[in-house]
């Protein structure tokens, strides 16, 4: 009774056990992706669960239960049967459902293994794609950049070979121009006979064009009459290159609308505005020059003077050793000249010394020393005086851009870029063209040396006008002339547009504050402080328009010229009790001989006004003073504007 007491209660013990592995085997030798293996992985991971110890224990607890049963005396034997089978029913029930747990257990446990393993494979790959991808994206940006300097090298090559055709065009055209003045020369006297005779009939066209005077003691050169014999006397620029190319016109697209004459372009923030005027003008200057006639014998005289470099000696400027004209405004604001040579009544150094006063009228010259006359009596020599400040403003400029600023940019307007702070200073100067087309026009304009010079002076005498010859410019002297000037200010702003005699008294407040702060300046810092400040500023703006390779200390040297030059420009213009307009060409506008002096083309400015050519850039401004002191208006034309024409 007792052996089989015992195999039955020893049977449910054995069957959850498996063959005892060793302890050096692996899990991972098996093949976890078929069913067969993992029911082997699963037997291996259930075999030393320790629930089965537990149920074990209980099997022996209840074994001995049992036992005891049959021994137990006042039993009898079919109640402990009856017991025996419910404890062995016990046992059974102990040992399935801990063979169910176990095994649910071990399933959810691979399970989890094998999840830990597809995300761990999973972020394995992701980790690969992303490594693959940047080495993509790499190699991408590394073929880029390798194009983009071939494209650059392709785009330089190119830029080389239209350089290199248009000086063989060039030199096309010298040899041309060479072969007529051979073949001028063999013009036989009586064909310059009938020449001159043809040039001295009444109604003929070269009778428009003075002769030019010689001196007894001068003899002309063989060039210069074959050339005078041969074509008209023409103005040229103080801003074109001397050497002629064939090269024809820059081609732009359709013109726009021109904006009314009245609209003000500058505000007192970048961008520098268009038309300026010395706190006093009541809108844009007057257009009128000097007179065709003045114009033609300055360009007769300045034939006789050798060439040196790229920018010429600006003939517009009336200077004072030669001849004076008298301008009568009439009511039509029209310019009548009469050319009287004062040579001969100002011989005497001393005489012209004496008279100094006479000639620079209340325009002190220099750092306060000032002499104050009423009224104003504008002269012709006064005129000369400012022309001639207004040149060597100009020389000034040229010998810096000249020097530091005049390589053609390959890249057009890229270099610049939209960003930059220049950017909108050199779209306004394209008014009144849109956006687009102004950065068309300047991308054009910067591939060329002679045109990104004119760029570059533009810039610079864009900010003279706006912030070096206003009053604004002239705080910081102390407290009480600052505020002055700040309140000033605000009245010529609440006044623009008005009668001369409402804005006359405060031209006549700004003379009185700009003469006490120059007087109060000697001795002080503040005129080197403001010329730095000039030229910190200029040196900045003009940072990505300057040559690859400069040396930065002349071209600081010579910035420091410009500055010192503009900044003694607006002492005499502010303290002057004048008004001074600033009148820069619309784009697109018809070119006008009596305001305007092209740059290119090289033809006469009649002849450009009569074909009806077109201005594509302006240089310089139409500077005009009017005295407005007296009872009436007098005006005078400063300087003409520098200009590229377009058909």
């Amino acid at each position: 009774m007792a052996d089989t007491v015992t195999k039955v209660f020893s049977v449910p013990s054995i069957e959850p056990k498996t063959p005892h592995q060793s302890k050096q085997e692996t899990m991972l030798s098996v093949d976890f992706p078929t069913p067969a293996a993992r029911v082997e992985r699963l037997k291996r991971m259930a075999i030393k669960h320790p629930a089965f110890d537990k149920s074990r224990h209980t099997q022996e607890i209840l074994v001995r239960a049992q036992h005891a049963l049959r021994r137990m005396p006042g039993v009898s034997g079919q109640d402990a049967n009856e017991l025996v089978s419910s404890l062995q029913e016990v046992g059974q029930i102990i040992n399935q459902e801990t063979t169910q747990l176990v095994d649910a257990l071990m399933n959810l446990t691979l399970d989890q293994e094998e999840s830990e393993q597809a995300m761990a494979r999973m972020s394995i790959d992701a980790n690969l794609a992303q490594a693959k991808n940047q080495d993509q994206a790499q190699t991408i940006i590394r073929l880029r950049t390798e194009a983009k300097v071939e494209q650059d090298k392709r785009e330089e090559a190119e830029v080389g070979a239209r350089t290199a055709l248009d000086k063989v065009q060039a030199l096309e055209g010298e040899l041309k121009m060479l072969k007529q003045d051979g073949n001028n020369q063999k013009i036989k006297a009586d064909d310059l006979v009938q020449v001159g005779e043809s040039a001295s009939r009444q109604g003929s066209p070269r009778r428009q064009w003075p002769l030019v005077r010689r001196e007894p003691d001068t003899t002309p050169s063989r060039d210069s009459e074959t050339a005078f014999t041969s074509r008209p006397v023409r103005v040229t620029s103080a801003f074109q290159n001397m050497t002629r190319t064939p090269v024809g016109p820059p081609k732009f697209g359709p013109l726009p609308p021109r904006a009314p004459a009245y609209e003000r372009r500058f505000l007192t923030s970048m961008p520098w505005g268009r038309s300026v005027s010395t706190g006093v003008g009541g809108g844009a200057g007057v257009g009128g020059g000097g007179g065709l006639v003045q114009q033609q014998q300055q360009q007769q005289q300045q034939q006789q003077q050798p060439s040196g470099s790229r920018f010429q000696p600006l003939p517009r400027y009336r200077s004072t050793t030669d001849n004076v004209h008298h301008h009568h405004h009439h009511h039509n604001n029209h310019h009548h000249h009469q050319s009287a040579p004062f040579h001969q009544q100002y011989n005497n150094h001393d005489m012209t010394r004496a008279r100094r006063d006479y000639y620079y009228p209340t325009t002190p010259p220099s750092h306060g020393r000032f002499t104050d006359t009423t009224p104003i009596q504008i002269t012709d020599r006064a005129i000369a005086a400012w022309s001639d400040s207004m040149a060597d403003l100009y020389h000034a400029i040229r010998h810096f851009v000249t020097r530091h600023a005049s390589e053609p940019d390959c890249g057009g307007g890229t270099l610049v870029g939209a960003a930059s702070s220049l950017w909108p200073v050199l779209l306004a100067v394209y008014h009144p063209l849109s956006e687009n087309e102004a950065a068309s026009y300047l991308d054009f304009h910067l591939r060329s040396e002679s045109s990104k010079a004119c760029v570059v002076t533009r810039v610079i005498v864009d900010y003279v006008v706006n912030r070096v010859w206003v009053p604004g410019a002239w705080t910081g002297s102390d407290s009480k002339t600052t505020y002055d000037l700040l309140e000033l200010e605000r009245e010529m702003d609440a006044t623009q547009g008005q009668s001369s005699s409402i804005r006359q008294p405060l031209l006549n407040q700004l003379s009185t504050i700009i003469t006490q702060i120059m007087k109060n300046e000697q001795g002080t810092a503040y005129h080197r402080h403001k010329t730095d400040e000039i030229t910190r500023q200029l040196n900045t703006t003009l940072q990505p328009l300057l040559n690859r390779y400069i040396n930065h200390v002349e071209a600081r040297r010579d910035l420091d010229r410009v500055a010192e030059l503009a900044w003694e420009i607006s002492s005499k213009m502010l303290a002057s009790r004048l008004t001074f307009d600033f009148r820069f060409p619309d784009i697109g506008a018809r070119f006008s001989s009596q305001s305007m002096l092209p740059i290119w083309p090289h033809l006469d400015p009649v002849e450009l006004q009569a074909k009806h050519w077109r201005v594509a850039f302006v240089t310089t401004p139409v500077i005009t003073c009017r005295n407005d002191t007296g009872g009436g208006i007098s005006a005078h034309s400063v300087a003409l504007a520098d200009v590229f024409c377009m058909q």
